[in-house]
């Protein structure tokens, strides 16, 4: 049977408990949400809260509280405008136990047939809530679909809701029974049924790969075109002189060398199989706009971002806040002056799509350099800051960011409570750690206008 989970920002969900809970009696809303695949289920995407006011659009009468007709025909109209989905919602009483009473099934019944045709759409969803708990189910002509899970992203931790409390599981693996020690059992569990997304896999992504495969992650999509290089070989986890072809270097032109060394994303699959047998891997050799990315990446839950063009920004941006997959950017930067003294130096660790505030609200998507990475395949595929000019890089500094982003990560994903969506800017040689809220633009297109709407709405920088 087809299943649904839904996914719901913290501060959209902070919203809705307040509405559903901040008062006596019985409240509701309406959820407009947009749809997306995922591994062994689909996700519906909140878009937008629509509270409904008590004694206009939520009224009591005949013993039962309903919807006003007009409220829910606006925003099933809406819905079919902008291809959203229509989920009602209203609390019950409990803690961490919910469940349909029976008025809800009739009227569920009842209103099925009418609310599928205002919406044009081929399904309809309702959900019922207990402060801890929340159980939900889609209808269609022929029949239903349970909603299993409401994912809250909070931007400290990852909060998920069942109709009942999930039982215990078995002892996690001996292989990681150290570090189950730390999150139990369960959050090892949580891990193991993860899938994570890495794109780029040079001298950070290939940390970022060395580190989640080690943490017991179930699954990891890896993203990258290139293949090893000579210079990468001192800070890419796992690499061998023979995956540059370094033995044969005084033999064969460069630009030979480079086309038949091994693709990045081999290596990156090698370090992960050795860490955890058991791993599943989608290895893609392709730029992160490509379909085969898009279709693997906006089933992940949750993305690493390691690679620095503007292009990867903007689409990993993208995917982050339409399809409510956070996601973290990692950098580090060595810049020199003039004379080649160094003048700063810094590894950075960016959080984006728990909350609102994105890499386009603060700056970070360069217009220009994406005007001039449209130019050509070569440049798209340049990450560098200086079109031909290679950027300074070392392993350990690298590490910095790597190591934040996944210790930020395996906090915030198994509940145990992270430092929140955060700018982290490490600066070594100072020594200091500097770390910020993102500024939100409440005009954003990004976190904003696209936020939540899925496949409705389509990816930016996308061929």
């Amino acid at each position: 049977m087809r299943c649904w989970k839904l996914y719901i920002r913290g501060d959209q969900w902070a919203r809705l408990h307040d509405h559903l809970y901040g008062s006596p009696g019985e409240h509701g809303a309406v959820l407009l949400c947009g749809v997306a695949p995922g591994g062994d289920h689909d996700r519906l995407l909140v878009h937008q809260v629509a509270l409904a006011e008590d004694g206009t659009d939520y009224n009591y009468a005949d013993g039962v509280y309903r919807l006003d007709a007009s409220f829910v025909t606006r925003l099933a109209l809406r819905g079919r405008s902008e291809q959203l989905v229509y989920v009602a919602v209203h609390p019950h009483g409990g803690f961490d136990r919910v469940e349909f009473s029976h008025v809800d099934l009739r009227s569920q019944h009842r209103s099925t047939k009418p609310l599928l045709a205002a919406s044009s759409n081929d399904r309809v969803g309702w959900l019922v809530t207990a402060p801890a708990a929340a159980a939900g189910v889609m209808r269609t002509r022929i029949g239903e679909e349970p909603i299993t899970e409401v994912v809250i992203l909070d931007s400290h931790r990852r909060v998920v809701h069942t109709p009942s409390p999930i039982p215990a599981r078995a002892d996690a693996a001996q292989r990681f029974a150290r570090q189950a020690l730390i999150y139990g059992d369960a959050g090892q569990a949580m891990l193991d049924r993860c899938t994570i997304g890495v794109i780029g896999l040079g001298g950070g992504g290939s940390l970022l790969n060395d580190m989640v495969s080690s943490l017991g992650v179930g699954h990891i999509v890896h993203v990258d075109p290139e293949t090893v290089d000579i210079t990468n070989l001192p800070r890419l986890v796992g690499a061998n002189r023979w995956d540059a072809l370094e033995p044969l270097a005084r033999l064969l032109p460069d630009g030979f060398r480079q086309r038949f060394a091994r693709p990045k994303v081999r290596v990156a699959r090698r370090v992960a199989r050795r860490n955890n047998p058991n791993v599943r891997l989608t290895t893609l050799r392709c730029d992160i706009a490509d379909h085969k990315a898009i279709e693997a990446l906006i089933r992940c839950d949750y993305i690493f971002l390691a690679a620095d063009t503007a292009r990867a920004r903007l689409v990993a941006n993208a995917i982050a806040n339409q399809y409510l997959i956070p996601l973290t950017q990692i950098g580090a930067k060595i810049r020199l002056d003039e004379d080649g003294n160094v003048r700063s130096v810094y590894s950075v660790a960016r959080v984006v799509g728990r909350a609102a505030g994105c890499m386009w609200c603060n700056g970070l998507i360069d217009s220009t350099r994406l005007a001039e990475e449209a130019v050509s395949t070569e440049q798209r595929a340049d990450q560098q800051y200086v079109i031909g000019v290679p950027n300074p890089s070392v392993k350990s500094l690298n590490a910095i960011g790597a190591a934040w982003a996944v210790e930020d990560f395996r906090n915030w994903f198994t509940g145990l409570g992270s430092a929140g969506q955060l700018y982290s800017v490490a600066h070594p040689h100072t020594p200091r750690l500097v770390s910020s809220i993102p500024r939100h633009d409440t005009d954003c297109p990004f976190c904003g206008g696209a936020a939540g709407r899925g496949s409705a709405a389509p990816l930016p920088g996308v061929d």
